[in-house]
């Protein structure tokens, strides 16, 4: 590689590692390219990460990428942060444990250790349930699917719901929608720590659902 070409990678390595977007074009372009869309969600997102918004709400229709992008954007806060711990819920205990999977999946890839080559996964937690980088100070990545229990841990750096209803069904259930709203309350707030920022992911439904209240 010439010396053109390595000062342009390294470049791409430094944006990626500063800009969410460029971090999400850096670790799949094809992706992204095809959904510019996306944009407008890692600029929202970089603004959390830097504190300049506390609270976000995302909605988009299945399948437009928001839950990837969510998990890229997880992998990229604890590549930024990896003393700070993230929570994530989600409708099930199925579908978090796939995400916690996906994210660090994502800490062993070329491309992150290419922008984030001081961080990596714990030898000694890591469990899916909960997991540390080996710079966290507690659990780094954690969470639950709705109705499960979360205990021990508090998110210091960003707590995420994503997509806390299964369907349409659930949305349109009164006692379904009250019971994802109590235990929203109960549990997942309840898991912030101060200053921790909060995003809340998914697809409308109701005008009474999370993002509604």
């Amino acid at each position: 590689m010439n010396r053109e070409l390595l000062a342009r990678e390294v470049l791409r390595r430094e944006l990626a590692s500063r800009m969410f977007w460029k971090f999400c074009l850096f670790y799949d372009k094809d992706f992204f390219i095809n959904r510019p869309f996306l944009q407008q969600i890692a600029e929202g997102f970089q603004k959390i990460e830097q504190g300049e918004i506390h609270s976000l709400s995302v909605s988009m229709p299945p399948r437009a990428g928001k839950s990837f992008i969510a998990t890229l954007f997880s992998a990229w806060v604890l590549g930024r942060n990896p003393k700070e711990s993230i929570m994530r819920n989600t409708c099930t205990a199925t579908l978090y444990l796939k995400f916690s999977y996906d994210v660090r999946n994502i800490l062993k890839t070329d491309q992150f250790k290419q922008v984030f080559p001081e961080v990596a996964l714990s030898d000694d937690k890591a469990n899916l349930l909960g997991w540390n980088t080996n710079q966290s100070k507690q659990v780094g990545y954690f969470g639950a699917g709705v109705g499960g229990t979360i205990i021990g841990f508090g998110a210091t750096k960003l707590a995420i719901t994503d997509d806390l209803y299964r369907g349409i069904e659930d949305a349109l259930s009164d006692n379904t929608n009250d019971k994802i709203l109590t235990w929203k309350e109960a549990t997942h707030d309840s898991r912030l720590e101060k200053n921790c920022s909060k995003i809340d992911i998914g697809t409308r439904w109701s005008i009474n659902d999370v993002i509604g209240k």
